[in-house]
Parts: structure tokens; sequence; C-alpha cells
């Protein structure tokens, strides 16, 4: 096959090469280095290479958002938008110019017409200049949905937004970094002024605005403060409470998980309790004291962030859920205590290396603690480890926490 390519039609060898490469991924290396790297395939190969999220594993869209009984997102992803069809289908001049279907300047051409303000002539060229393969023209509305929100930020993410509708598989994760994207830049936790603060109210009140307000608008609003503070927090010298005076109180949660993960990044003994790191918690975030100076603003960057409670099991659709560290959830709970807990054994299951099995296990075991905590404590465990959790005794679990350990 290798020889044979070479020889082929440049839409028949695009064509091969991405049937190849989406089947059989563990051979990518072998084939891409047999090609050229100015052939169509070879084209294909560099392209696949630079954005590897698109190509590893089956991608499928979510379109099933039941309602919960308590608050929160129901998924991980966002919920897409109500946006109106595409309305670039019909067009009949491609808008290609001298651009030839399938070749590298077709993502350019819709970058410049998007930027320019014109989204259905760049959807029109992603449909036009697209090889006979679907995914090339998902691909290329992502990528124009990305170039679209890093350049213009918030004022224009509903643009964003109507690009990222119409890329059917890549939806999510075509919203989520375009939204990641479109932030205004972030100051670091310890270091702001009240103009960058009032940039990530105004871009919150933006996001809310291009979904409709309302339900949508309150997750997409999570979703703002939930990527906003873990960068803000990544950024900071030193560990307080001062975003909790000046931020909407729906942000609180979020700055608890943040904080919790700054002050444990760098622990190595976790001989310590749960009561003992919320002790620690509580009291940084109790200081708020103003910031001496204002520091940097940092461009917003595109994390990803494990993911321990992707959907709700049975009965879980009752627990109050928040956006975490981005493109994750966790539990929350109106008492500050207990969502100190639970913020703890979030941010602790993103470390690199995690706590061992132990730490997660006397969580569990402790009968004190609220069922909420013992249930993120299970969940947690069983996605690190699952050989602990399912050889952890514990007498009289509640069949909340008895599902997630098996």
């Amino acid at each position: 096959m290798l020889a044979a390519l070479p020889g082929l039609d440049p839409v028949e060898q695009e064509t091969l090469v991405q049937f190849l490469l989406g089947n059989y991924p563990q051979q990518q290396k072998m084939l891409c280095d047999a090609l050229p790297p100015d052939s169509p395939g070879g084209q294909r190969c560099a392209r696949v290479q630079a954005r590897p999220h698109l190509t590893q594993g089956r991608h499928r869209p979510i379109d099933s958002f039941t309602a919960r009984k308590a608050s929160g997102p129901s998924q991980s992803v966002l919920p897409p938008p109500k946006t109106p069809p595409p309305d670039w289908l019909d067009l009949t001049d491609s808008l290609l110019g001298d651009c030839d279907p399938g070749g590298e300047c077709v993502r350019e051409k819709a970058a410049e017409a998007a930027l320019s303000g014109d989204v259905r002539a760049a959807g029109a060229i992603c449909k036009n200049g697209a090889s006979v393969q679907d995914e090339s023209y998902w691909e290329c509305l992502f990528e124009t949905a990305e170039v679209l929100a890093a350049a213009e930020r918030y004022p224009s993410w509903g643009l964003s937004a109507r690009l990222c509708s119409a890329s059917a598989a890549f939806i999510h994760g075509c919203l989520h970094h375009s939204l990641a994207l479109a932030l205004p830049d972030i100051p670091a936790a310890d270091a702001f002024d009240t103009a960058s603060i009032s940039d990530a109210q105004q871009a919150a009140a933006a996001f809310s605005e291009a979904v409709g307000g309302h339900g949508m608008g309150i997750l997409y609003v999570d979703r703002v403060w939930a990527l906003w503070t873990w960068q803000s927090y990544q950024h900071a010298s030193t560990v307080t409470g001062q975003l909790i005076a000046v931020l909407p109180q729906a942000a609180t949660p979020h700055i608890r998980l943040a904080a919790a993960y700054r002050l444990m990044v760098s622990r190595t003994d976790w001989s310590i309790s749960l009561d003992a790191l919320s002790t620690a918690l509580t009291t940084a975030l109790t200081e708020r004291a103003a910031p001496a100076t204002s520091g940097p603003r940092h461009t917003p960057v595109i994390g990803k962030q494990a993911g321990f409670w992707p959907e709700d099991l049975p009965g879980e659709e009752a627990i109050p859920a928040v956006y975490c560290a981005g493109d994750s959830r966790r539990a929350t709970d109106t008492d500050p205590d207990t969502d100190a807990r639970l913020a703890i054994l979030e941010a602790s299951g993103r470390l690199s290396p995690p706590p061992p099995a132990d730490f997660f296990a006397a969580v569990v075991k402790d009968a004190g603690e609220p069922e909420v905590v013992r249930w993120t404590a299970a969940r947690i465990l069983q996605a690190l480890n699952p050989e602990a959790a399912a050889a952890l005794q514990v007498e009289a679990l509640t069949p909340l926490i008895e599902t997630r350990l098996r």
C-alpha cells in the first residue's frame, strides 16, 4: 500500500491516508514517514500529528443532557447552545479562489473570513474546501473557531460558538477550546487589579448572553470561573482568599479547588489527615488583604485535567455539582467546611503523582465524614487504583459509595 500511495490521484491519496490514520493509529509513524511532506497524504499526516487530540480515539457528540434534581452540569462537557442551523451550506460560491479543496490554504482563508466578521463565508470555505471525509470539514470549523476566539476574545465568542455548533463529533472540544481561548488575559490570584476583575466579570456575562442566559447561561458562567480561577492560582506565588472578596459567590467553589491544588502541589508527606488539610485551606483563604501591587496578566491556555465524574450514575443526580478545573466536574456543598474537603479530594486526585490509595481509603472508612465526602473519596480511589478500591472492606456503606467502589 505504501508503494501504491504516491501514484494515486491526490484526493484518493488523502482519503486513503485519512482512513488508515483513523483505523490503524498504531502505524501512524510508519505511514507518515513514508510520505513526502508536500504530498496530499504527507500534508494530512502533518495536520494529524499537529493536533493529536482530534484523532486519538473515537469522538462522539453527547446529545443527551438530562435534567438533574440538584444544581449544576449533568456532564463534564458543556451542553451545546441552541444556535441556528448552518446558513452557509446553501452558498453556491465556493469562495476558495485559487485554493484547491483539501489544501492547507483552506483553513487560512476560513480564518481570514471569520476574523473579518463573516462567519457564513468561513463556514462555506470549510465545507467547500473539505475532502470527501466529513472530519476535514469539522476540523476546519474547529480550528477556525479557535483562531477567532483567540484573536477577538469574549466579545466575538458567539461567532465561534456558531462554527462549533456545526462541528459534529468535535463540538464539545470546540466549545471548550474556544471558550478557554476567549477568556480575557488572567492575572495571578495574589496580584490583580480592579480592571482585570472587571474584565473577567464582563466575560462571564458575555458568555451567558451568547448562549441565551437562564439555565444554560449559568452553566457557561460556571465554566468560566472554573477555568479562570484555576489558571489564576497557577500563576500565584502565595495562596490567599483575596479573590473571594472581589468575585461573585458562584466563583467561590472554584477558588477553593484551585487554592487546594496550589497548596498541595509540592506535598510528598501524605500521612496528613483530611482534617489538617481542610484547616490549612480554610486558614489560607481567610487571608483577604488586597494585593500590594498588580502583576502581569497571562494569556489563557487550553488545559486537560483528569475527570473523575463525567456523568451521573443512578442517585448521583441529586448531588449538587460544579465544573472542576475547567473541563471536568466535582460535587459541591453549601457548607464551607464540607466543600473545602471536597475541593481537597478533587485537587489531590489531579496531582502528579497523586496521594497513595491509603489517603483516600481512610476517608472512605471514616463514618464521621459526610456521605458526599466519602463518596468523592471512593470515586477518585476507584479511578486511580481500581484494585485498591475493590479490595477495600468497609461495613455499612451506603449504596452511593458502594457503587463507586466496585
